[in-house]
């Protein structure tokens, strides 16, 4: 039977990498993301990545804070975590 797709997009949510703690990173969760991708990935499936930054910063509570959401502050806030999120699952699936 052949793979029932070729290419999939994942979107991964920051606050789903928190797993038990109240922010940030759980190792052990991102461990077991990168298990699951890689076992996509050695089917052959390409796998794109997007990953929110909601477990660093949520921008909605920056707005009820008093940010100002009119000049994208506390919106594009979350976006700027997403690179050091995207490392520390990309160093993870090349540790396994």
């Amino acid at each position: 039977m052949g793979k029932p797709y070729q290419r999939v997009l994942l979107k991964l949510s920051g606050e789903a990498l928190m797993g038990s703690l109240a922010y940030g990173i759980d190792p052990a969760i991102v461990d077991a993301i990168a298990q699951e991708i890689a076992g996509v990935v050695e089917q052959g499936i390409q796998l794109a990545i997007v990953v929110g930054g909601g477990n660093i910063f949520r921008g909605v509570k920056g707005a009820s804070a008093g940010m100002d959401r009119a000049t994208a502050i506390a919106s594009w806030m979350p976006c700027s975590t997403t690179p050091a999120i995207s490392w520390a699952i990309a160093s993870t699936i090349a540790g396994s």
